[in-house]
This record gives C-alpha cells, sequence and structure tokens, in this order.
C-alpha cells in the first residue's frame, strides 16, 4: 500500500518532491549558521549523519585553554629567579597557552626577561632562545632528555614522572644543556565537557578518541576526568591528521573536533 501511494504522489507531483530535499538542506544549513554553526553544503549535512567516530582535540577544546602555573622548582644549580628569568626569556614570544601561563606566573613574580638574539619553536619539543653566541636556553617537555647534548639529572626524571602522574603539563629549563629546574602547567576541564561525551556515547558514537600532543600519562589522567576511553598522546599536528586519515582507511565517517 505504501508503494502505491508513493508511487501516485510521484505521477501526480514529483516537483514538490523533486524540490523538498534540497530545501530541508537549505532550511537544515540555515538553522545552524543562526547558531554559529557554518557548514559547507548539503553533502556535508548527509555526511554527518553518517558519523561513527568523533576526535577531539584537547587544549581549548576539552580544557578550558587556560592553563596555570602549578609548580615551580629549581634543581639547585642556578637560584630560583635566575631559572625563572631563563624560562621567561625563553617563551616570551611563544604564542602557545603553555608559554602565556609560564609568562604569566614570571611577571607575576615580578622577574622581567633578557633580551634575546634568536627564538625558535621546536615542534614536539618546547622551544630555544639564543641570548647570546655562548648561552643557549630551552623550555621543553620530557622529549628533551633524549638529546644527546643534555646533561641526565635525577632530579628532573623525579620532577616529571610526579607532576606527569597528576595530569599536568611538565616542562624542564634548560641552559647550554644543562637541566636548571621544572615548571609544571595544569588546565583545568570544561565543566560540560564530560556530559558531552556521555551524550555523544548515547546518540550511538562508538568511537570517541582524544588526540593530544601531552604526553601519555598526561593525558590518560585527562580523559579519565572526561569519560574518553581512548587517548592518542605525543602527536605532532601532522600525526594528528596521519591518526585521522588511518581511521578513515577503515571505512570509518570521522569527525575531528578543535
Amino acid at each position: 500500500a505504501v508503494i502505491n501511494v508513493t508511487a501516485v504522489l510521484l505521477i501526480a507531483c514529483p516537483c514538490a518532491l523533486v524540490l523538498a530535499t534540497p530545501t530541508a538542506v537549505i532550511a537544515s544549513v540555515g538553522n545552524a549558521a543562526k547558531k554559529g554553526v557554518l557548514i559547507k553544503g548539503g553533502i556535508t549535512v548527509e555526511t554527518a549523519g553518517q558519523i561513527d567516530t568523533i576526535c577531539f582535540d584537547k587544549t581549548g577544546t576539552l580544557t578550558c585553554g587556560k592553563p596555570q602555573v602549578v609548580a615551580f622548582e629549581s634543581f639547585g644549580v642556578e637560584p630560583e629567579q635566575k631559572v625563572l628569568q631563563l624560562a621567561l626569556t625563553a617563551e616570551i614570544q611563544s604564542e602557545h597557552p603553555v608559554a602565556k601561563a609560564l609568562i604569566n606566573y614570571a611577571q607575576n613574580q615580578d622577574v622581567q626577561p633578557e633580551p634575546i638574539n634568536q627564538f625558535e619553536q621546536v615542534f614536539g619539543i618546547g622551544v630555544k632562545a639564543t641570548l647570546d653566541p655562548d648561552q643557549e636556553v630551552w623550555v621543553g617537555n620530557r622529549k628533551i632528555l633524549e638529546q644527546n647534548w643534555i646533561t641526565p639529572n635525577p632530579l628532573a626524571k623525579k620532577f616529571l614522572k610526579q607532576q606527569e602522574s597528576e595530569g599536568n603539563t611538565a616542562l624542564l629549563v634548560v641552559l647550554n644543556g644543562q637541566i636548571l629546574g621544572g615548571i609544571a602547567v595544569a588546565d583545568t576541564v570544561k565543566p560540560d565537557a564530560n556530559q558531552t561525551i556521555r551524550k555523544l556515547y548515547q546518540t550511538g558514537i562508538k568511537n570517541i578518541i582524544m588526540l593530544t600532543g601531552d604526553n601519555e600519562t598526561s593525558a590518560q589522567a585527562i580523559a579519565k576526568q572526561i569519560g574518553i576511553n581512548t587517548v592518542k598522546a605525543e602527536l605532532l599536528p601532522e600525526e594528528k591528521l596521519e591518526v585521522i586519515r588511518q581511521i578513515q582507511s577503515e571505512n570509518r565517517i570521522v569527525a575531528m573536533v578543535g
């Protein structure tokens, strides 16, 4: 009976049916735009209904993106004030949220940066600043320990382990290969992050993945708070894209948030 009715409708008023689908798509795109959501076109709307995997960036998406310094420690080689000044000097030109937290912390301590000759952001590790021909300052994550010009320091490993176990982002301050101290920065989870993830699971999205450049321990701690089971950590920006392409190669429809 339904087939017969549909056949009659198609014969009697085909134009209305032909116009119905694009009209519905245009209405969807228009309503989304009113709510601040920009959609590229009708194909995107139709594909959205088939999404089975969502990847989230961490900083600024699942977290507030306003980290604060929660721990600062000198390892005894230089006074705390000097270590903090070197860290500020290295980070002063960086736009990363972690750098801004360090800058605010140092300036609240009335610490001023030294002049620098050159600044470089080293993706996946941190930042490097050259003060003069014989002074090179680094502020970076645990990957900096893998560099062969670094002098090992047991206090550095202890600091990293403790801070990362608490879900903090831990950084080391290095001058000419010598580790001077550590800085830990924490970002708070957005109040509605956990509820959002829970609702996505309830709608039938089975695969929710957090992508981050943070270390594995810190990333897992944040994911546990939010309710995400799958984490890909210690990723460079281009590696996040590779993860998404790998998932797509498994015939999944992927959305990226962040």
